[in-house]
């Protein structure tokens, strides 16, 4: 899937979210800037996906510069039980950046077929001249 842009939407209190305090509560601040750096390499994926097996795990920590694969391998495997990802396929995902990113591409492909629809004759003769 190209993207021309690699521009997300999210809320701004995504980040007081129980399941984001509960993994903060559990790892501190480093754990909610993991999930971030995480949510953002998923932004860049076709399909907002990626690999779950271990060597693609350990590949992602290292992207996104922790050397710890342990710890880092913990903090997920608590994100999957706390709901923040799902795994299927082999792949895990947010489900919250995917319907984010769903309604975007809604939006942008509207967007790009023209925008709002024209005015109808009625609505133009309304108007003054």
């Amino acid at each position: 899937m190209a993207k021309d842009s690699y521009w997300f939407k999210h809320d701004s209190t995504s980040g007081r979210g129980l399941r984001i305090k509960k993994i903060q509560h559990i790892y501190g601040h480093w754990g909610k800037g993991v999930y971030w750096d995480v949510i953002e390499v998923l932004r860049e994926q076709d399909n907002y996906t990626f690999e779950s097996d271990e060597s693609s795990l350990q590949m992602l920590s290292e992207l996104i510069g922790l050397k710890e694969f342990e710890k880092f391998n913990n903090w997920f495997n608590d994100c999957l039980k706390l709901g923040l990802f799902k795994v299927a396929n082999n792949r895990f995902f947010s489900e919250v950046l995917i319907e984010n990113m769903s309604n975007w591409e809604s939006k942008k492909s509207n967007g790009n077929k023209g925008g709002r629809p024209p005015k109808t004759e009625t609505e133009t003769e309304l108007k003054p001249k």
